[in-house]
């Protein structure tokens, strides 16, 4: 399985719950999927921050059905979480329903709730 920047034919648009955007705008700059031969099983899409607040946000992260209870999930959110916070993230936030699955993945990965239905995690500089 690799993790990789779509290809315009290979953007899960369905999967990650997003229509294709109007006009020029290229969102896939920083969307990556998990791939393997038997096609894209997830991915996730990052917000960078606006102006200089170090704030990153996942805006979106799926696992296709078939694919979830193997671990891909926590992958994609580490992976996700080691991009933004490589490219200066000083805090990472996604929103998320406290019932949801999501919400029980992003806590054991050491996102932190902040708010109802906002979790967030803390980078460190080194």
């Amino acid at each position: 399985m690799n993790i990789v920047r779509p290809l315009p034919h290979e953007v899960p648009w369905q999967l990650l719950g997003l229509a294709p955007p109007a006009g020029n705008e290229d969102i896939t700059r920083l969307m990556r999927i998990a791939k393997s031969e038997d096609g894209i099983l997830g991915g996730y899409l990052l917000e960078e921050p606006h102006g200089e607040s170090g704030v990153w946000r996942i805006l979106r992260l799926a696992v296709r059905e078939s694919a979830r209870r193997q671990g891909l999930g926590y992958y994609l959110v580490g992976h996700a979480t080691g991009v933004a916070e490589s490219r200066g993230a000083t805090e990472i936030r996604v929103e998320c329903q406290q019932d949801r699955p999501a919400w029980r993945l992003f806590c054991r990965y050491g996102y932190q709730p902040v708010a109802s239905g906002k979790l967030c995690f803390f980078t460190y500089g080194e």
